[in-house]
């Protein structure tokens, strides 16, 4: 995309909440309003809708995992489920137990990661679909929250004005950056070293 042409165009349908690749390119998945899609991204052709809000919640953020077969879908209102990309079935759900504004899958697809307006920082493990760990530490909402590349730590953000670093093997916070205002987002370098 060195030319800066479009190269697809893909009508989701609704508000678009989040847009997540898989690792190697091949699949894309939307997701917002009622529904997440996943797409072909080299062709742009629809390959899945699931209808994950007719749980009855206004708001889908959804991330595929790295093999691109699982569609992980968190509702605002606090359930996360996993959907099945070939077949759009249901795999099975997890609830956050409050409403959930961000989350994440680690890179191998082993975990994922919840958190919301409870400032709670939930982890899962996505084979056996149980709590794998529950951070605290934040004073307000808790807006992200991203696996290093290597899966070990975890990066949350949020409207206490910090963003803090988890470790997940150990269950303890391992430094802590006051921003000083609200931090919307943040990531990790692709070294896992700093984080941004």
């Amino acid at each position: 995309a060195v030319s800066g042409r479009e190269l697809a165009r893909l009508i989701h349908g609704d508000d678009v909440s989040s847009v997540t690749f898989s690792p190697d390119g091949q699949r894309l998945a939307t997701a917002g309003g009622h529904m997440a899609r996943v797409w072909d991204a080299v062709s742009g052709a629809r390959l899945r809708t699931i209808a994950a809000g007719q749980l009855g919640f206004l708001s889908v953020f959804g991330t595929l995992t790295p093999d691109g077969k699982t569609l992980l879908t968190i509702t605002m209102g606090g359930v996360g489920t996993g959907w099945d990309v070939e077949t759009g079935a249901p795999l099975g759900s997890l609830d956050h137990g409050d409403q959930i504004l961000g989350g994440g899958v680690s890179r191998d697809g082993t975990r994922a990661a919840t958190c919301g307006s409870d400032r709670r920082v939930k982890v899962w493990d996505l084979a056996q679909r149980t709590l794998h760990a529950t951070f605290t530490g934040h004073s307000d909402l808790v807006w992200m929250c991203v696996f290093s590349p290597d899966g070990a730590r975890l990066l949350t953000t949020s409207s206490d004005g910090t963003a803090k670093v988890w470790d997940l093997a150990q269950g303890t916070l391992i430094a802590s950056v006051d921003a000083g205002d609200i931090v919307w987002w943040g990531e990790f370098s692709p070294d896992g070293q700093l984080i941004t």
